[in-house]
């Protein structure tokens, strides 16, 4: 700006509703010099002394200074006005920052962090507070209707002869009044054929346990291994992870939504792809509790873990688990990888 703006207006001071003829003169970065004769008032003000007020259609632009006073311009200068004052909040909010750079610099390195914290680990803490509120009846009604579809899809009666089934119910049973599970009356051991599951053992929120009979007959000659998974997916029973799970999922995809509101297109990209990666995180969780639930129970029925191990060799041959998972791989593995689970069952 190479010549200050000049504007001829009306002075007021502070609680007064007399009217002043002044000059007002507009120069750089924002500094104003004010001139009335009939109050002999002759002074220049810095941003920070005064105030514009909200540009509103049909009324003038004010200047509110410290003291109280006020200076109208003229409404036909309105429109020059604005341009200054463009330039003059530009300068104030660049001055703003240059101010707090330094905290603008720490909100921008740690609101990732803290937006990643929340995603990874509000919804484990939210699902662990509130499943205890979740009724028991609705995870009898969720487990019998997994079930039910189950059963359409891919499970069928199981091929072991009932005294096989039964020998192994109540070895099982026997544990829980040994353990004194609480609820154990109502937790049901189920046998099925399966395609889908194969070498596999897994529970339903309505305490009900089911093994594939694939997984049965790798264990036959080791019943202390056999007794080691149904441990371990009473465990996931006793903790309610079917529910715990549900939950994180629930409240997994509510937090995604809302992190990615405004950008609908990558809401229906990645909400699917960062649900899963946190949920299998969450999986890996809950199933260390089950394990060191069975490891613990088997050192307390049968003094060691050796069961426990046995069960985690099968297990690893059967799914082929030997070699060290990737960085990849492990974002979507649900179980820990076995070597892992084995270390864990040898710790004293």
């Amino acid at each position: 700006m190479d010549q200050p703006l000049i504007f001829a207006g009306a002075f007021f001071l502070p609680r007064q509703s007399k009217a002043y003829a002044a000059l007002l003169s507009c120069r750089e970065k924002g500094v104003i010099y004010l001139e009335c004769s009939e109050a002999d008032i002759s002074k220049e003000y810095q941003q920070g002394d005064f105030t514009l007020s909200p540009n509103i259609m049909g009324l003038p632009i004010s200047f509110q200074f410290e003291d109280g006073s006020v200076f109208n311009p003229d409404i036909s200068s309105k429109t020059a006005l604005l341009e200054w004052s463009h330039s003059y909040r530009k300068g104030k909010w660049l001055e703003w920052i240059e101010n707090r750079y330094k905290a603008l610099v720490l909100c921008v390195i740690t609101l990732p962090i803290i937006i990643a914290s929340l995603y990874l680990y509000g919804p484990t803490l939210l699902s662990r507070v509130t499943t205890p509120f979740i009724p028991v009846s609705i995870d009898e009604l969720v487990g019998d209707k997994t079930l039910f579809l189950l059963e359409r899809v891919d499970l069928s009666e199981s091929n072991l002869s009932k005294v096989m089934q039964n020998e192994i119910k109540k070895a099982w049973h026997d544990n829980l009044k040994k353990l004194n599970v609480p609820h154990q009356a109502s937790f049901k051991l189920l046998f099925r054929r399966s395609e889908i599951f194969q070498n596999n053992a897994f529970t339903l929120s309505n305490r009900t346990i089911v093994m594939t009979d694939s997984l049965v007959k790798k264990m036959l000659s080791n019943q202390q291994a056999i007794q080691a998974v149904l441990l371990h997916e009473t465990g996931h029973v006793i903790f309610r992870h079917n529910t715990r799970a549900l939950m994180q999922s629930f409240y997994t995809t509510i937090l995604t939504s809302l992190i990615l509101n405004d950008l609908e297109t990558l809401n229906e990209s990645f909400i699917g792809l960062g649900t899963g990666v946190v949920n299998s995180a969450f999986s890996r969780e809950m199933e260390k509790e089950a394990d060191d639930f069975a490891i613990q129970s088997l050192k307390q029925l049968a003094g060691s873990s050796n069961g426990f191990i046995e069960a985690m060799q099968v297990l690893g041959e059967a799914h082929v688990r030997h070699h060290k998972e990737t960085w990849f791989e492990s974002l979507f593995s649900t179980h820990p990888p076995i070597q892992e689970r084995i270390d864990m069952a040898n710790e004293p």
